[in-house]
């Protein structure tokens, strides 16, 4: 696959994500019903990712403080997620390959924080 051919890959799947996830903001701002955590409903205990929906909504009106508190891990994770993304794409755009040292252990950290979060906010 030629370079072109990966970047056409690339923001054909972009495009039909985001327009999924634009459908849901509008969706969840007129409506007020989200997509409920099923780790919740079964038991009770808040996943790390609860408050995901929340926030994002919030980034998107810039209540950075309340963005913050809906879930404080995946705030703080985004830079180092973004910063995977775009490396990761970077790559495979460049050199057809997908994987990095950078990328692997850029996962297992936002993996070690999100499981240690994901205890953490149950406990406290």
């Amino acid at each position: 696959m030629s370079r072109k051919e990966r970047i056409f890959y690339l923001l054909k799947n972009y495009s039909m994500i985001g327009v999924l996830l634009i459908g849901y903001y509008f969706w969840v701002i007129g409506t007020g019903l989200a997509i409920p955590c099923p780790f919740y409903l079964v038991t009770g205990f808040l996943c790390p990712g609860c408050g995901v929906t929340r926030m994002l909504i919030a980034l998107s009106r810039g209540e950075f403080s309340y963005a913050f508190s809906c879930n404080p891990a995946l705030f703080l994770l985004a830079p180092l997620f973004l910063a995977d993304v775009i490396w990761y794409h970077y790559l495979y755009i460049r050199y057809g390959k997908r994987k990095s040292k950078f990328h692997t252990v850029a996962l297992w950290i936002m993996i070690a924080v999100l499981l240690v979060f994901g205890v953490a906010r149950n406990i406290l």
